[in-house]
């Protein structure tokens, strides 16, 4: 059977890890995979496996429209995704995320797709502000072969919430790639990073955040936290967004590296910082509480121990595991007082640390969702 793996993605590729780990998995499964998408830089190619076929179907994607001119554009993409989809006899389906769903549209119920939910979403809308255009969330996920989620609360949170036949399957947000990763890597695709590491942060002991920084991801105690400790600490913030901390003392700004080449700055980390704070948006507030980082793997890959904030999805981690303290985001005094508490059995989280990474297996799972050939799986 010369089936294909179509997945199906609305959103930026580059900045989406999760999608680059499915990909490189059905590659190490041998199977023949399609991506559909939108806005695909041709530079980011040659990161992904050499044999995915990648399909653009729309070159300029931005939220910078108004409502009406987003409704024709859907209807455009759908119209495109169709077409693809239509050409392909034999296939699977994955679709990456509420925002595709939607794109997508009812008539994937008659096909075997797999419901991948990179967020958690209360509610399905077409328009998050114009909420009594919904989707009808049982339905599509029930008639799915499966859906997945990168979290265990979140899986048991979705089945109850929507009523759905079965819980989630979870597929931790774990990187999967094949470089061979170590601590303190040469630095390849940042010259400014590149820079900083040889210089300024040379024998520093980084405290590292890595990832976007909104109302949601507050850093401003941990940079209070950092100014109380001595010159040989540096926090330093990798992201794609500016520089919100310019001229302060011991705080430094690495601007967005595509990943997985960001690893090579989180090597040299010495403390990994999660930090969530719930509020209200796109997503439920549970999307926080119930948050599932790719970072966590991010650092534990390299064995970092970690500081993050007092919630479920952090809090449950770090005491099954033992990789790092949890503390109130909101006290920099505290903050502070479990930087040196790492630091005194840092070995100990360390060791943890790795033991937490190497507890996932991602391939055995996606290998487990493809096994029965598109049959729902106990």
């Amino acid at each position: 059977m010369n089936e294909k793996i179509i997945i199906v993605y609305i959103g930026d590729v580059e900045k989406c890890p999760p999608l680059l780990s499915l990909l490189n998995i059905l590659k190490d499964l041998k199977k023949q995979t399609v991506l559909i998408t939108v806005k695909f830089d041709n530079k980011y190619r040659k990161k992904l496996p050499r044999d995915l076929e990648v399909i653009t179907i729309c070159d300029e994607y931005n939220n910078n429209i108004n409502r009406f001119r987003k409704l024709l554009r859907m209807w455009s993409i759908r119209k495109k995704i169709w077409s693809k989809l239509n050409s392909i006899n034999e296939k699977r389906i994955f679709i990456i995320s509420d925002i595709t769903l939607k794109h997508v549209g009812k008539k994937i119920i008659n096909e075997k797709y797999f419901l991948y939910f990179l967020e958690m979403p209360q509610n399905l809308y077409y328009f998050y502000k114009l909420r009594f255009i919904k989707l009808d969330e049982k339905k599509y996920c029930d008639n799915s072969v499966r859906v997945i989620v990168p979290e265990y609360n979140r899986a048991h949170i979705l089945k109850a919430l929507w009523d759905l036949k079965e819980v989630p399957l979870v597929l931790p947000n774990k990187p999967y790639n094949k470089i061979r990763w170590q601590k303190n890597m040469v630095i390849t695709h940042s010259k400014e990073a590149e820079t900083l590491l040889k210089g300024e942060l040379k024998n520093k002991k980084i405290i590292l955040y890595q990832g976007i920084i909104n109302d949601e991801r507050p850093l401003t105690n941990y940079i209070d936290a950092i100014k109380m400790l001595d010159n040989e600490y540096a926090f330093v913030i990798m992201t794609n967004g500016e520089n919100q901390f310019q001229n302060t003392k011991n705080v430094f700004y690495i601007p967005f590296i595509s990943p997985p080449y960001h690893l090579e700055v989180t090597s040299h980390a010495y403390i990994g910082i999660l930090s969530y704070k719930p509020t209200k948006g796109m997503y439920s507030p549970l999307n926080s509480i119930y948050c599932a980082p790719n970072k966590i793997y991010e650092y534990a890959n390299f064995s970092i121990p970690m500081l993050g904030n007092d919630i479920p999805g952090i809090r449950n981690i770090f005491t099954q595991y033992g990789i790092g303290e949890v503390l109130d985001i909101e006290d920099s005094y505290e903050i502070v007082k479990k930087i040196k508490m790492i630091e005194k059995n840092y070995q100990f989280y360390s060791n943890n640390s790795k033991k937490f990474y190497n507890s996932a297996n991602n391939y055995k799972i996606v290998k487990k969702i493809l096994e029965k050939n598109g049959e729902r799986i106990d």
